[in-house]
C-alpha cells in the first residue's frame, strides 16, 4: 500500500557530501536525490557513478531507493486520505525539466479524458503558452488578463475558452511574465490561484494545470491548488536526475500549504522501443518509485510531434496510432487510480470536519 509524503531532510554522514536538494559538493559528489551522496558513491544508471560518484536516482549509502528516502512508498494508502470532497479533481502537471513531454502529457490527458465522456479545463500556466499555441491562436493579452486575474481576483471565468478537440482552456502567454514579477511582493501569493480556481463553477470533471518547466511560483501555486501531481519524466538518463527538486518541493508544499496533495503517478514519456537505454530507464524508474510509476507508457511517435500545428490532441489527429492508444490508456489508468483514491478521502475527510466541529 502507500502513504503520503512526507517532508525530506538529507541525512547528513561521515565523509558524506552534502550539496542540498541536487547539489554538487566535495569529490565531485552530485546528490540528485537527497543532495547526499558518500565518499565515490555509485548511484548512476548503468554504473556511471564508479568514479564521478553520481546519486542519480537512488542513495546509496545505506542502498535505499528514492521510493524509500521520500516515502513515496504507500502514497496512495487511503487511510492516510484526506482530500476535499467535490466535483472537479485539480492535476498539477510538473516537472522541474523541461522537454519531457509534460505540455503534451496535459493536452493529450485532457482530450483522452474528453474521450470518456468527461469535462476537463486546462489552464496553461506556462508563459511559453505551448499549450495555449496548440489548442488555438490565443488573444493577444492573454498571460496579462491570467495574470491580474489570479493577482486581484477579478475571475477565471471570462477566461474560458472553447477549443476545437472538446477541452476548455485558460490560455497564457509572455505577458503572464508579470505574475511573477507582482508575485514577488504580494503575502500568500503562492494562495492566489487557488482561491480563484474555487471560485470557479463546477462545470467540470477534472482542471488540469500545465505548469512551467522551473519551480517558480507558477508551478507552486499549482501545486497549492491541485489534489495530485503528474510527474513526466523522459526516458534518458539526464531526466532522472531533476526528479530530486520536484519531490523536495512536493513534500514541502504538503506539509506546508496543501496537505491534501497526493502523487498520481510518475509517467514514462517519449519512450523508444528496442532501445537498452530506455528499457534501463524504466527500469530504473520501477525500482526506484514501484507502483507510482503508471503501468501505462507513452512511446515516442511522430504524430504526437505532428498534432500540434492541427490544433488537436493525438487522440484526434491520429486516432489509431501508437500515441493516442497510450493516451487512452493512460487516462483510463488515471481514473482507475483516482476511483480507489477519492472514496476513503471523502470518508476521512467528513470525520476530520465531525471531530473539529465536537472540539467546537
Amino acid at each position: 500500500m502507500w502513504r503520503s509524503l512526507p517532508r525530506v531532510s538529507p541525512p547528513t554522514d561521515a565523509g558524506a557530501a552534502d550539496g542540498g536538494i541536487d547539489g554538487i559538493a566535495g569529490n565531485q559528489v552530485v546528490g540528485a536525490v537527497a543532495g547526499v551522496a558518500t565518499k565515490g558513491g555509485n548511484g548512476s544508471l548503468a554504473g556511471y557513478g564508479a568514479m564521478r560518484g553520481y546519486a542519480a536516482i537512488e542513495y546509496i549509502a545505506g542502498k535505499k531507493s528514492l521510493a524509500t528516502r521520500f516515502g513515496i512508498c504507500d502514497a496512495f494508502d487511503s487511510k492516510d486520505s484526506s482530500l476535499r470532497r467535490r466535483a472537479v479533481q485539480r492535476i498539477a502537471v510538473a516537472n522541474h525539466k523541461g522537454g519531457v513531454g509534460k505540455t503534451t502529457t496535459a493536452v493529450c490527458l485532457a482530450a483522452a479524458l474528453v474521450e470518456r465522456d468527461k469535462r476537463v479545463l486546462l489552464l496553461d500556466l506556462d508563459e511559453q503558452g505551448s499549450a495555449s499555441d496548440w489548442l488555438m491562436n490565443q488573444r493577444e493579452r492573454a498571460g496579462a488578463e491570467l495574470a491580474t486575474a489570479i493577482l486581484h481576483g477579478t475571475g477565471l471565468s471570462p477566461l474560458v475558452q472553447e477549443t476545437g478537440c472538446g477541452v476548455d482552456l485558460i490560455a497564457t502567454n509572455e505577458l503572464f511574465h508579470a505574475f511573477h514579477v507582482e508575485a514577488q511582493s504580494e503575502p500568500g501569493a503562492e494562495q492566489l490561484l487557488r482561491d480563484a480556481v474555487e471560485a470557479l463553477e463546477p462545470r467540470w470533471h477534472y482542471l488540469i494545470f500545465d505548469s512551467p518547466p522551473s519551480l517558480n511560483i507558477a508551478t507552486v501555486s499549482a501545486l497549492v491548488a491541485s489534489d495530485f501531481l503528474l510527474v513526466p519524466v523522459e526516458t534518458k538518463f539526464l531526466s532522472l536526475r531533476p526528479l530530486a527538486r520536484i519531490f523536495q518541493l512536493f513534500a514541502s508544499v504538503q506539509k506546508r500549504l496543501n496537505p491534501e496533495l497526493r502523487l498520481a503517478g510518475v509517467l514514462a514519456s517519449k519512450v523508444r522501443g528496442g532501445t537498452r537505454h530506455c528499457t534501463e530507464v524504466v527500469e530504473r524508474l520501477r525500482k526506484s518509485f514501484g507502483e507510482a510509476v503508471f503501468k501505462t507508457v507513452i512511446r515516442d511517435s511522430i504524430r504526437v510531434g505532428e498534432a500540434p500545428g492541427h490544433g488537436k490532441g493525438v487522440t484526434l489527429y491520429d486516432p489509431g496510432g501508437l500515441g493516442a492508444c497510450d493516451y487512452r490508456a493512460l487516462a483510463a489508468e488515471l481514473e482507475a487510480r483516482l476511483a480507489e483514491e477519492l472514496p476513503a478521502k471523502a470518508r476521512l475527510r467528513k470525520n476530520a470536519s465531525i471531530k473539529r466541529a465536537a472540539n467546537g
